[in-house]
């Protein structure tokens, strides 16, 4: 799933040509790595409420991402305004920090 937002997001090769390292570092460590290297890109992934921690992106920022992907299930929020709000946060995060962003729902 993530490899195919990344490849939608432009000049990042197709997922194909995207090989992950054994152990991603989108765990739960607050002080572990905030960015994964994917396709040549430093991404920093927000997956669903992390877009709307300001911690999981500040920590992110440390390594300079390249781009900024977020994803969410908007399965059981669709109904409300939480993916409003999720997409805003993102699209306020990318901008901050100069950075492309992709969003996967």
């Amino acid at each position: 799933m993530v490899l195919a937002v990344i490849a939608a997001a432009g000049d990042i090769p197709p997922a194909a040509q995207v090989s992950l390292p054994n152990q991603a570092p989108t765990g739960a460590s607050l002080l572990g790595p905030g960015t994964i290297e994917v396709g040549g890109q430093r991404a920093a992934i927000l997956i669903c409420y992390e877009q709307l921690l300001t911690w999981p992106m500040l920590r992110s920022a440390i390594d300079k991402p390249t781009i900024l992907i977020a994803i969410s299930n908007e399965a059981c929020t669709a109904a409300t305004t939480v993916p409003r709000i999720q997409h805003a946060c993102v699209r306020a995060w990318a901008r901050l920090f100069g950075l492309p962003r992709s969003f996967s729902d």
